[in-house]
């Protein structure tokens, strides 16, 4: 068997063929030159996929970033700096050039989103968690010049109130299912306070202020059937609030005891003797309270009064890492959530959050605790102050428009904020606004799982309660 030797490849380069056009410099210049184009090629194509660009007007050699987009509805268009983005959503734009670009998303029937953009080196700039809102025109459906009113945690309900004569109050239902209203009860006050259960359709009425010589309970489902609670349980309630836990159930508390009342099987228990300044229970049912120590005579928060939950001074002397009020001054425990309370004291324009071992001073004259993340707004006309457990209190908004309200329009935490002239829209974590309101309105409530704000208000001439999709 014989075996042919191959000519080494560096021999071919030498060689000469008759007639070639591939003469023998042309063929070194060719390994050569693909030998520099490999060279050169190679790391700019690993540096392209690694996220560089070359900044050709400046000269320099630059990372990328990323843009992701997620938002609802998935047929909204995307425009980056006015050019239309094709993709479907969610969308990942890679290697975007660091720098400011204009994002606006549009879909047919909402406001357009528009927010600029900042893309940084090796960064991904996420825009998620947003319902774009709906541009609807608001519908009257309470033709009535009402005082007040309040929207079930359901949103089948909604509860208003008329002036009546000689300070009186008239207190109505209206039912979403048909549009209708009936007539629930008169109350000798002006401002009755009206709560709903934030668990079930059970609702109650009182006194503007406390001692509740009138406190009524009725289910939505069957209103004709009202509980007066003062006459069931022959005592004059302080204070009450529904249980966040357990429906139809209502905490309340008289000069001596702090009890239980379950709406539905009227059964009235005592839950502890009442020696306490203040009160409140949590969304687990588990009782806060403000009492005095008799030993030293300290004011002192106690955040779990039936088991061995940590107690937090409040007065007493001064100590060194403490913010410490005098003895005199009085406690109100306003709300707790999971394991932070809100305190106010009547000797200090701010409100106190406790948390855990954390304690803050925050302006506020008004708070609510979101239903969404557990998520704390407090403000003045001035000043929306934030707080999540386990982080400081943060500044959201500044302005001098005098505002009234906030409250959160959807899961996603967007903001209404009702002014003394408008209501905008607000998405907190971009600080985009939108003017939904464009008129002065009394107060407003929304139904967030359906998307719908409730307003009372003079709008086209015509006075009541509104109804705007959105």
């Amino acid at each position: 068997m014989q075996y042919t030797k191959l000519t080494p490849f560096w021999q071919l380069l030498y060689m000469e063929y008759p007639g070639t056009k591939l003469t023998k410099p042309f063929r070194i210049f060719l390994l050569f030159f693909f030998i520099f184009l490999f060279c050169v090629l190679s790391p700019v194509i690993i540096m392209y996929t690694a996220g560089y660009r070359y900044d050709w007007q400046n000269g320099l050699l630059k990372e990328t970033g990323a843009i992701s987009i997620d938002i609802e509805p998935k047929d909204a268009v995307m425009l980056l700096n006015g050019i239309k983005i094709t993709a479907k959503m969610p969308v990942r734009l890679n290697n975007i050039a660091p720098g400011k670009y204009n994002l606006r998303i549009s879909a047919d029937g909402y406001y357009d989103w528009v927010k600029d953009l900042e893309v940084k080196n090796k960064q991904t700039t996420y825009i998620k968690e947003i319902f774009l809102l709906k541009k609807n025109k608001p519908e009257l459906i309470i033709d009535k010049k009402i005082t007040g009113f309040a929207v079930s945690a359901s949103g089948k309900y909604l509860t208003y109130t008329i002036a009546s004569e000689n300070g009186a109050s008239e207190i109505w239902l209206w039912s979403a299912a048909d549009n209708k209203s009936v007539f629930i009860e008169k109350i000798d006050s002006s401002s009755p306070q009206i709560k709903w259960s934030e668990i079930s359709d059970y609702a109650a009425v009182a006194d503007g202020r406390p001692p509740y010589a009138h406190l009524t309970i009725f289910n939505a489902d069957d209103p004709y059937k009202q509980i007066n609670l003062p006459g069931v349980v022959k005592n004059v309630p302080l204070k009450f609030e529904w249980s966040r836990l357990t429906g139809p159930l209502m905490f309340y508390s008289t000069k001596n005891d702090i009890r239980s009342f379950d709406a539905s099987s009227g059964r009235d228990n005592l839950a502890i003797k009442n020696t306490y300044i203040d009160w409140a229970y949590d969304d687990n049912d588990v009782l806060w309270a403000v009492y005095t120590n008799t030993t030293t005579g300290e004011q002192v928060l106690a955040a779990d009064v039936f088991g061995s939950g940590k107690i937090t001074k409040l007065t007493g002397e001064r100590q060194e890492s403490e913010d410490i009020l005098p003895v005199e001054t009085k406690w109100n425990l306003l709300a707790v959530n999971k394991k932070t309370a809100l305190l106010k004291n009547e000797n200090q324009p701010e409100m106190t959050l406790i948390s855990n071992d954390s304690r803050f001073n925050v302006s506020g004259e008004n708070f609510k605790i979101s239903r969404y993340n557990d998520w704390w707004l407090i403000w003045t006309k001035w000043e929306i102050w934030t707080f999540t457990e386990g982080e400081e209190p943060y500044l959201l908004n500044r302005s001098g428009e005098n505002l009234q309200q906030v409250f959160p329009l959807d899961k996603y935490n967007t903001l209404a904020l009702v002014w003394a002239g408008k209501t905008t829209a607000l998405f907190p974590y971009y600080l985009v606004t939108h003017d939904i309101i464009n008129n002065k309105i009394s107060h407003a409530e929304a139904d967030s799982e359906n998307k719908i704000l409730y307003f009372s208000g003079l709008i086209s001439g015509k006075e009541g309660v509104w109804k705007l999709n959105y």
